[in-house]
């Protein structure tokens, strides 16, 4: 299968499924430069608009959006010239619009977060963008069930046309098998065996929805037992807002 991806090629995200699908099938990336490290067996292709699109879009119109929307028109061509059997977008925002603008194909948008979310309630043009995007793909994927109610409620989307999967847990980090480095661990912190356990890696500042995860502790211990021990990860995180929460 010939797939055409596009998306941020610097984003860990972008990065890590199209180099999985690459392994089993003919992957392009159509993205926006710069391109900081390659993809093992991905093209990488930057469309380039013409200079009267960029005199319009730069000079003369200049919203901070111009880009997301001038560029469909270039992203559609070189796509169709790929030929590809589906297109698949990532972010709404970004590249919702020219995913949508590749119709031509079976296309597949995959929304992130602040693009369906806030973006689009603080400005007019990107709520034109993403809504537009949203009813022009075939199909919209998301890892996060319920999704399907918001979009039919914000941007009358059909919950039909929305299909919800799990990332999954990556084991090469998660092993089941590392039980007496699990011991060591919970000794360390004082957590019992017969502990359950909850992990929060998310990074502890507010953009993150950290917050929502905290006020959800109380709930889950009601409903999990005493014993249940959450553990936050600060990572990258701000200690100021950590000792807030």
């Amino acid at each position: 299968m010939r797939i055409a991806y596009l998306g941020d090629p610097n984003n860990i995200h972008t990065r890590r499924w199209v180099s999985y699908f690459a392994q089993k099938h003919t992957c392009a990336l159509f993205c926006d430069p710069p391109v900081l490290r390659p993809i093992q067996g991905v093209e990488i292709i930057c469309p380039p608009m013409s200079a009267l699109r960029k005199a319009v879009a730069f000079k003369l119109i200049r919203h901070r959006y111009s880009n997301n929307y001038f560029k469909a028109a270039p992203y559609k061509e070189f796509v169709t010239h790929w030929k590809p059997d589906v297109v698949h977008g990532f972010e709404a925002l970004a590249f919702g619009f020219a995913t949508a603008a590749c119709h031509r194909f079976p296309t597949i948008l995959t929304p992130w977060g602040n693009d369906i979310f806030d973006w689009p309630r603080e400005s007019a043009v990107a709520r034109y963008l993403v809504k537009r995007a949203l009813r022009g793909v075939d199909l919209i994927s998301t890892n996060a069930p319920g999704l399907e109610d918001f979009l039919e409620r914000e941007y009358k989307i059909d919950p039909r046309k929305v299909e919800c999967f799990s990332w999954g847990i990556d084991l090469e980090i998660f092993r089941p098998e590392q039980v007496d480095e699990a011991r060591l661990m919970a000794k360390r912190y004082n957590i019992s065996e017969n502990a359950r356990v909850i992990l929060s890696p998310r990074r502890m500042k507010p953009y993150w929805g950290i917050g929502q995860i905290a006020e959800a502790v109380p709930e889950l211990v009601r409903r999990l037992g005493a014993d249940t021990v959450i553990v936050f990860l600060r990572a990258f995180g701000d200690p100021a807002y950590e000792a807030q929460l």
